[in-house]
């Protein structure tokens, strides 16, 4: 390998690990070639993956598996464990592999009595496969009764609050037979969009696909009967309203799907480009978009997507002027503090629509402002207000 290539490995690896992002830094070492030469690191990512999978649930899911194409240090018993236990939920270990892990930690030991609990005379596994199974096979029929019973059968859990969740909004795409293609309003697409995204984290992917399959069959038939129907608008209504269920449906060519019909309505929001103005874009660019995004209110149709918009840009301008003060001169943070402070105060009610985030994000942003000098008159004094009644020493 020559000098180049291993400079450019080693940077590629560093920037992994010092961001965190340790998942994607087994892939390059694994892809490299290079678990020898790192042996020390490698342990102790592996390591580290473990606690959290024991310390957070949603962790614990994503170790079962991310970890599968990943090659695994089998001389640590805890990292032993979560194999045994993955293989174990997967029907590929007996109940005596899982007994027999030895000198595991406390917070394993707690996670194998859970298991355990799971078995059959305790858990009524047909009964869930029974449930799972009529989404898939009969997505049709499936009601707010159906997701409703997954909800009591799996009551006291996370799982619970979703299928209630998606048996509310399962109505949303059903077409009656002989009603309209077009009797969904997209704001109420959008809301619902908006809705299954935040019932969907934390879900595996095999799950999250059985639980939404009648959504995408639903989805898929809509969309057929307003193509059949003439009515291409109503085509870009629905697939842009509902930007994550149709990237469920479309894989991974909705974003080619989606640019293209929005082309055809220039009256829609180019989320694509606000997400990278927001990676990428410097303070001048976010500034023109914040200036876009205000003089275009046609481009929103629901509180939540208006206010989601304001606060990712409010939150990314934030930062980035945090940053760039430390650069000026007294006179000029007091330009762009006044500025910005006069610009905050216009937006407050785009940012806070009728309750869209609660009280504590409302101060937690003010404190960011403050942070950032661009807290002008009125909003100082609402800082006050909130930090009496809040009792809140940070606002004042």
């Amino acid at each position: 390998m020559s000098k180049a290539k291993e400079k450019r490995i080693r940077k590629e690896l560093g920037k992994l690990l010092s961001a965190g992002r340790y998942w994607e830094w087994l892939g390059a070492i694994e892809r490299e070639g290079e678990i020898a030469e790192h042996r020390g690191e490698w342990q102790e990512v592996w390591q580290t993956l473990g606690r959290r999978a024991f310390r957070d649930p949603q962790k614990l899911r994503e170790f079962l598996d991310q970890s599968r194409p990943h090659k695994v240090p089998a001389e640590f018993p805890d990292i032993r464990f979560l194999l045994l236990l993955r293989q174990y939920i997967d029907g590929n270990e007996n109940r005596e592999a899982l007994a027999s892990a030895k000198g595991i930690s406390l917070p394993a030991e707690a996670i194998r009595k859970q298991a355990f609990a799971w078995d059959e005379g305790a858990f009524p596994r047909e009964r869930l496969r029974n449930l799972l199974g009529k989404l898939i096979q009969t997505p049709e029929r499936i009601t707010k009764k159906d997701y409703d019973n997954m909800a009591a059968f799996a009551e006291g859990t996370e799982l619970s609050s979703k299928a209630k969740t998606l048996g509310e909004k399962l109505s949303v795409l059903r077409t009656r037979r002989g009603a309209s293609s077009r009797q969904t309003q997209p704001w109420k697409l959008k809301e619902t969009d908006h809705k299954l995204r935040k019932a969907a984290e934390g879900l595996s992917q095999p799950l999250l696909r059985i639980l939404f399959h009648p959504f995408l069959f639903h989805m898929n038939q809509r969309l057929v009967q307003v193509l059949n129907d003439g009515e291409e608008r109503a085509v870009a209504d629905i697939v842009l309203s509902m930007p994550f269920l149709f990237s469920l449906l479309a894989g991974a060519r909705a974003e080619e799907i989606e640019n293209q019909l929005r082309d055809g309505r220039p009256d829609r929001l180019d989320w694509h480009r606000f997400q990278k103005v927001l990676a990428q874009g410097d303070l001048e660019q976010k500034l023109h978009l914040l200036s876009q995004l205000r003089s275009a209110p046609q481009a929103f149709e629901t509180e939540f997507e208006y206010a989601d918009a304001f606060q990712d840009l409010y939150g990314s301008l934030l930062s980035d002027i945090e940053r760039v003060q430390r650069t000026l001169s007294e006179r000029e943070r007091k330009e762009l503090g006044r500025v910005m402070g006069d610009l905050t105060e216009r937006d407050l009610s785009s940012l806070w629509l009728s309750g869209a985030v609660a009280e504590n994000d409302l101060a937690q942003f003010l404190i960011r402002a403050a942070g950032a000098e661009c807290l002008g008159l009125r909003l100082a004094m609402l800082s006050l207000i909130l930090a009496k009644k809040r009792d809140n020493q940070r606002l004042s």
